[in-house]
Formats: C-alpha cells, sequence, structure tokens
C-alpha cells in the first residue's frame, strides 16, 4: 500500500467514524498547509521558507529556538491559510515545538528569551507541568512531541521529499 492510499483510507475512516483519525489512527501523518501548487511539490518537496504563510512566528527562528524556514505542520488539514494542504508522512522526520502555537495559547516569553512561563499554575499545559518549574519551562526543554499533544501543531528543518507528501 502506498504513502497516498493509506491517506485515503485513513480520510475515508475519519469520515465514517467522526472522530480525529490522525491521534486516534495514525501518528505518522501531518499535515501542511501552503500556498506552493502540486506542480512545483510533486517535484521539489517542500521547502524551508521563511515564517511559514505568515511573518507571526519569525521571533522563534530570531531568537535561535528553532532553525530558519522550519516547515509548519498541523494534525488539522482545514485549521490554517493555505490554498493547498498536503498530507506528509512524518516518520522519522525530527520533529521541533511549534513555539508561536504554544504563546498563541497563552504562553509568555520571559525577559531573557530563554523560557515560556505561564501566569499561573493552572494555565500550565498538563503534559509539560512535570517540566515546570515555578509555571517557567527552558524552550529547549520542550519537545515536538509536547508541542503536538498541546497544540496539535509542530515544525521541522526539512526540506520534506516528495515522496513523503500527498496531495489532499
Amino acid at each position: 500500500m502506498t504513502f497516498i492510499d493509506t491517506c485515503i483510507n485513513c480520510e475515508k475512516k475519519a469520515k465514517s467514524s467522526n472522530m480525529n483519525w490522525f491521534k486516534k489512527i495514525s501518528s505518522t501523518v501531518l499535515y501542511h498547509h501552503t500556498n506552493t501548487p502540486p506542480e512545483i511539490v510533486t517535484k521539489e518537496g517542500l521547502q524551508q521558507k521563511s515564517h511559514g504563510l505568515t511573518d507571526a512566528g519569525s521571533w522563534a527562528e530570531e531568537e535561535g529556538w528553532i532553525p530558519k524556514g522550519c516547515i509548519y505542520l498541523s494534525y488539522s488539514k482545514g485549521m490554517w491559510p493555505g490554498k493547498y494542504v498536503y498530507a506528509v508522512n512524518v516518520d522519522g522526520l525530527e520533529l521541533l515545538p511549534d513555539f508561536p502555537s504554544l504563546v498563541d495559547i497563552g504562553a509568555y516569553i520571559d525577559s531573557n528569551n530563554e523560557s515560556l512561563y505561564w501566569e499561573n499554575d493552572s494555565e500550565v499545559p498538563y503534559s509539560l507541568s512535570n517540566k515546570c518549574e515555578e509555571n517557567s519551562i527552558y524552550h529547549k526543554d520542550i519537545t515536538g512531541t509536547d508541542s503536538l499533544n498541546i497544540t496539535g501543531n509542530a515544525c521541522t528543518p526539512g526540506p520534506i521529499d516528495p515522496s513523503r507528501i500527498a496531495f489532499i
């Protein structure tokens, strides 16, 4: 069975069961949203770009928290802007935290630009609570898996080979 066949079969299961099939069926497939058309992606794959679809997360690159031009990935195929949506087989890819998404859901960046913190205990995401000290966590202690579990998003340094990508 090819990667594309697997995506199609998972999609059918998702529609028939009305569940978030990524978390339930496959942990190796995430979506990427972009304005790059399939004719280019099928030949060149997904290439590193500056800041993804917006500049809102550029601070994470500028501070060196993630490499420049990371490719952002999500459990969701309909949540983000972008003319085209691709399913990406992430098995074996390095997944890094999507720090801008963590800030979007309430984390703050400390004054030294080294850590994320939350204003009180009740705001700290459960999956990070055992890693936090006084509601704060050093950015290098947050994993891509942590980010996926909390926000449904992560990123990878890329590029991503066309053999890992299916146009949805």
